[in-house]
């Protein structure tokens, strides 16, 4: 059993975070709260992780799970901004991609226009889990379910049709607020 899951952990760690607060504290506490399903405070202490953090060398680790967090808290475009700070350090690390493909797919709503926009998403979802598939071949497996579950929610040849498109063309997201793929370009794919 991890320190982190001792039901004594954050009491005593938050209250010595007060006093001496540093990086590893802050994201400890972070992942204390996220196994508590305490998620608004475990993204405030993460964030805080990163605040601190500067330029060491748990910043990556930081950012993504900062940003996987945010994502399973449904803020999307939160977790896709901590993703592209990723990629800004490391441009081909395969997780950010996954995360910023968990972000897209949960934000059809987000996207929909009422006609192709909240399906949209998905085919870009599955171009970023197909990414993360080709940089890193341990994360092949999970990429390729993400990508089959994506491809559940592609719309049929006769939805496509009614807006005048043909699969294998292209499509550009329409921008709309709050859509984290807004403007981005992808292929035109059915189910």
């Amino acid at each position: 059993k991890e320190c982190t899951d001792n039901n004594l952990f954050l009491p005593v760690a938050t209250a010595v975070y007060s006093v001496e607060p540093s990086a590893p504290a802050a994201y400890a506490i972070g992942i204390g709260f996220a196994k508590a399903s305490q998620l608004d405070s475990s993204l405030t202490y993460m964030e805080d992780a990163v605040n601190r953090c500067g330029d060491c060398t748990e910043k990556l680790t930081y950012l993504l799970k900062t940003g996987q967090i945010a994502s399973a808290m449904g803020r999307t475009s939160t977790a896709r901004n901590y993703a592209r700070q990723v990629l800004a350090v490391d441009a081909e690390n395969a997780d950010a991609f996954m995360l910023i493909g968990d972000a897209i797919a949960g934000s059809s709503s987000a996207c929909n226009d009422g006609a192709l926009g909240g399906r949209s998403v998905y085919w870009v979802a599955s171009d970023y889990y197909a990414r993360a598939k080709r940089l890193n071949e341990e994360l092949a497996e999970k990429a390729s379910k993400k990508m089959a579950n994506m491809a559940k929610q592609f719309p049929t040849v006769d939805d496509i049709f009614t807006y005048g498109k043909q699969a294998g063309g292209s499509f550009t997201v329409p921008n709309k607020p709050g859509c984290p793929c807004s403007g981005e370009s992808t292929t035109i794919r059915v189910r």
